[in-house]
């Protein structure tokens, strides 16, 4: 229920802290100054067009070596029918990446349609959300971008 996400919510932001300010997350010092950069890494076991494409990945082994390539965020498809992702995927990499000192945003992609998988992807350590707007209404998105922004996630 929203209730229990929402007390899931205030656990996960008692042990992760608050969301990334993922555009600052994108403007990261280097030693040679502010990179003009960013690379972002996708955790994908599967798609609709590639069929299978990774199943055996170890997800915490491949989270670890964007996190160390520099990764300013990383995208994990929590989607289990087409891309065999789970949220649990994605507090998996929230743990992975939580000590590191320029520690990666994590990003929920999904086909999130409404309220409810924001409090999920928040209540599962997301920083942001990926919102396709092919799949939404004006309303929708407006809706689900106050929603994100009210949780402390960006879209």
């Amino acid at each position: 229920s929203a209730d229990d996400l929402a007390k899931k919510i205030e656990q996960t932001e008692s042990v992760y802290g608050s969301a990334l300010r993922v555009l600052e997350r994108l403007n990261v010092p280097t030693k040679e100054g502010w990179s003009d950069v960013a690379l972002a890494a996708e955790f994908k076991r599967a798609s609709p067009s590639k069929g299978d494409i990774a199943t055996e990945l170890n997800l915490r082994e491949q989270v670890q070596a964007y996190a160390d390539a520099g990764a300013s965020m990383i995208s994990v498809l929590t989607e289990p029918k087409w891309f065999k992702g789970s949220l649990d995927d994605m507090i998996a990499a929230r743990e992975v990446v939580e000590g590191a000192s320029q520690r990666p945003a994590i990003l929920r992609k999904d086909f999130i349609i409404d309220v409810y998988q924001l409090l999920e992807a928040r209540a599962y350590g997301a920083d942001c959300v990926l919102l396709i707007v092919a799949l939404l209404s004006q309303e929708q998105l407006i809706e689900l971008i106050d929603a994100t922004h009210n949780l402390g996630m960006c879209a």
